[in-house]
């Protein structure tokens, strides 16, 4: 089949789709099962699984799944109890480019980074392994859990999510290495394809692990039905009481050796941990653990930084005012860690001075 990057009609885009998805799965080869349809909006309304599914749920769910072909590019419903996956992608979304909102120059790109990123949420469902602690325990636990009990967190903050984030570096990536086999539709393609990879490292980058952590606990404190164990959180969080630990029971839990320095530094530096730490009650070696946290933290937030200054005057693709917003998110979250960083060395001094005095 000839294929070309715009101008494509429903049947070419379902053709490419075909090749595509099989190419895909042959390469990646998971147990998961997947059922793909690459489909119309009359196709799907007149689907099986439309008719079917739209019997079974409340009338809010119903209108969820009426309206996810007009506001998604592709789904990927997974089934728990099977570990079956059903993976919609609406052709009719491509004619529209969801950026220029007008007639879509890069149809073929924006068809291909959707089924490469509906793809590598199979993935990290049964690839967990493969990710570092701190990607895991976010995709795969905080992440998860906050899309089951506040959905509407989800929806309206869906592209800070890393597991959307990972999904779109992983679309992209397989969407270049699919071209390649086409070098005229690559080169004609390139710089688009380098603006849209760029956006989505600025967004790895400025990932905010504070604003979903905070989101977690928010609905984990208040869950009284969930009283699993979950194996790195109840390091943190004590599962019954579901109240911080202090720092003295996390270094001493059986688990800890399971931690990273990333994963540890990340979730004591987060305010709300630092927030309900009396900072009078703290003993020196507390101290010095909490200064090494902020410190590690520190140097994380001042790479950020370094970071996005430079892409200031390099990158048009990101929009000015969501550059800024985030700049300023990095500048605040930098001066409040140093304020308590402040508030601990005075605490460290009071104790020194203490101790010469008897």
């Amino acid at each position: 089949m000839k294929i070309k990057s715009n101008e494509l009609s429903t049947k070419e885009l379902k053709q490419i789709a075909e090749i595509a998805i099989d190419e895909l799965e042959k390469k990646e080869k998971l147990t998961s099962k997947r059922t793909w349809h690459p489909i119309s909006y009359v196709e799907y309304y007149n689907s099986d699984f439309f008719k079917q599914t739209i019997k079974l749920y409340s009338m809010r769910q119903r209108i969820k799944i009426a309206t996810e072909p007009l506001k998604l590019l592709g789904v990927n419903h997974s089934y728990e109890d099977t570990n079956d996956e059903e993976i919609f992608i609406f052709l009719d979304k491509f004619t529209i480019n969801k950026r220029i909102k007008k007639n879509n120059p890069h149809q073929l790109v924006d068809l291909l980074n959707t089924i490469h990123h509906e793809f590598r949420h199979s993935h990290q469902r049964e690839k967990q392994a493969s990710y570092n602690l701190f990607e895991r325990l976010l995709i795969s636990e905080i992440e998860t859990y906050i899309m089951d009990n506040d959905r509407n967190h989800y929806q309206n903050n869906h592209d800070e999510y890393l597991m959307e984030i990972d999904a779109d570096l992983f679309s992209l990536k397989q969407t270049e290495e699919f071209l390649k086999k086409y070098p005229e539709i690559y080169e004609k393609e390139k710089n688009y394809m380098d603006g849209v990879k760029g956006f989505y490292q600025f967004e790895k980058i400025n990932y905010d692990s504070d604003k979903i952590w905070e989101k977690f606990y928010q609905l984990y404190k208040t869950d009284t039905k969930n009283n699993e164990n979950k194996e790195i959180i109840n390091i943190f969080i004590n599962k019954d009481t579901k109240e911080y630990n202090s720092i003295r029971d996390i270094c001493n839990n059986k688990n800890i050796s399971l931690l990273d320095e990333k994963t540890f530094c990340r979730i004591l530096s987060s305010k709300s941990f630092l927030e309900q730490i009396n900072i009078e009650n703290l003993e020196e070696t507390e101290i010095e653990i909490l200064r090494r946290t902020i410190k590690y933290r520190l140097e994380e937030e001042e790479k950020v930084k370094r970071y996005n200054i430079k892409r200031i005057n390099e990158d048009n693709y990101i929009k000015d005012t969501y550059l800024l917003d985030k700049i300023l998110e990095n500048k605040q979250r930098i001066q409040y860690l140093n304020n308590y960083l402040s508030e601990l060395q005075l605490r460290n001094t009071e104790i020194i001075i203490n101790n010469r005095k008897r």
